[in-house]
């Protein structure tokens, strides 16, 4: 098992050399538009989704992550030496993962949504749009910034308005017309409920048999792996909280150092200290040097 995503030829030695491994694939070995079609085709297959739960403290169980299983041929050939194995394809969706996900797609809908009402207003310096395809081109552009493409429903409205134009000198008399967009969005429902299903999905690799290491077993697996990261995690919220507990206490001391000087009790502890060490300073009071001349 590792955190790394190992290439295809990673996965081969491995096999070769008869041992395990639990990897992610990363977006080269699996795109992110397969992915969207396989789980596209998964889920309008009516293909039972394998669920991951967990108990809490409280003796609740709540779903964590959920997914399918398919079982691919791989075959590779880096050096010319073919070799071909089966392995599982695991299509895990974290429900966090998901979560935050959809948080951040509804967020980017919103900021969507204020950036083409405020697409036609005015402001100095901004280009003004006076032509339907440039008022088209920059919604395009707006959706595809947000990356909210297919969820948003815009409409651009056009109203015209003849106005004449008396004549003048050489120039006869003319009729202008001006037009004036307007631009409207709505958010589809259906698209944005397709698009929350293909949140938080990643691949997993295997050739561990479906006996050994079931979905289930290699979820829970992967999400309690040794990471290094995270003792070091630990261990710089251990120094931060010595570093202010360090400083909390210094400055106790300082205070109550004050309050005693402010008593008197520094001074009066001054004249012994000046007795044995001259010239040092005391509690902020200076002590004359062991001077003959001072005698």
């Amino acid at each position: 098992m590792g955190n790394n995503n190992l290439c295809i030829s990673d996965r081969r030695y491995l096999c070769r050399s008869s041992d395990l491994y639990l990897c992610p694939l990363s977006a080269l070995q699996g795109p992110a538009a397969l992915l969207a079609q396989q789980v596209e085709a998964l889920l309008a297959s009516n293909q039972p989704l394998v669920k991951i739960e967990r108990t809490q403290a409280d003796g609740r169980t709540h779903c964590i992550a959920q997914g399918y299983e398919q079982v691919e041929t791989v075959t590779a050939q880096p050096d010319g030496l073919a070799c071909t194995w089966s392995e599982r394809r695991l299509l895990v969706q974290s429900m966090a993962a998901k979560l935050s996900a959809e948080q951040g797609l509804h967020t980017r809908l919103k900021q969507a949504q204020q950036a083409l009402s405020e697409l036609l207003v005015r402001r100095q310096g901004k280009a003004v749009l006076l032509e339907r395809t440039q008022v088209e081109q920059a919604v395009a552009e707006t959706l595809v910034h947000f990356r909210v493409e297919g969820l948003l429903l815009v409409t651009v409205t056009e109203q015209a308005q003849e106005q004449a134009v008396r004549a003048y000198r050489d120039r006869p008399a003319t009729t202008r017309i001006t037009r004036q967009f307007s631009v409207s969005s709505q958010v589809q429902t259906e698209a944005l409920r397709k698009a929350s299903e293909q949140l938080g999905w990643r691949v997993y690799a295997t050739n561990h048999a479906a006996e050994k290491l079931s979905l289930t077993q290699a979820v829970e697996a992967y999400r309690d792996e040794y990471l290094v990261e995270r003792n070091f995690g630990r261990l710089n919220a251990h120094v931060c909280r010595a570093r202010r507990s360090c400083h909390g206490l210094g400055a106790v001391v300082v205070a109550r150092l004050a309050r005693l000087d402010a008593a008197g009790v520094c001074r009066a502890s001054s004249v012994g200290s000046a007795r044995r060490f001259p010239g040092r300073t005391v509690c902020g009071q200076s002590q004359a040097c062991h001077d003959p001349a001072h005698h």
